[in-house]
């Protein structure tokens, strides 16, 4: 099976499992183009599959992504410096920096 069968869903095990959906949702199905779909589980593997692969179709939304992955990291070290800097004030270790606050680490300047 190459790449583009799977992604359209053919060739793939079929399981049988239940949603409860909302009216608006159903009628959605219901009112689905039913020469393209000819069965509403077409329709909703189509959907689900089509908008699993929206978010990282969209090169603007990639980008998005990963400035988003980017800026996270980026809290994540200057969490982990500022916990640091809280530890060593509470041993008396630390220095004062330009900000006015004590710490091991200089913040940059805003």
């Amino acid at each position: 099976m190459d790449a583009a069968t799977a992604v359209k869903g053919e060739d793939m095990a079929k399981i049988m499992k239940t949603y409860r959906l909302s009216e608006m949702a159903v009628h959605v199905i219901d009112s689905r183009d039913t020469i393209k779909y000819p069965t509403a589980n077409e329709f909703v593997e189509s959907a689900i599959i089509a908008a699993d692969g929206d978010h990282l179709a969209d090169p603007e939304m990639a980008a998005l992504l990963n400035e988003i992955r980017k800026l996270c990291r980026e809290i994540i070290e200057l969490k982990q410096m500022l916990e640091g800097a809280g530890r060593n004030r509470e041993y008396g270790s630390t220095t004062e920096g330009k900000s006015g606050m004590k710490s091991d680490y200089p913040l940059p300047e805003i």
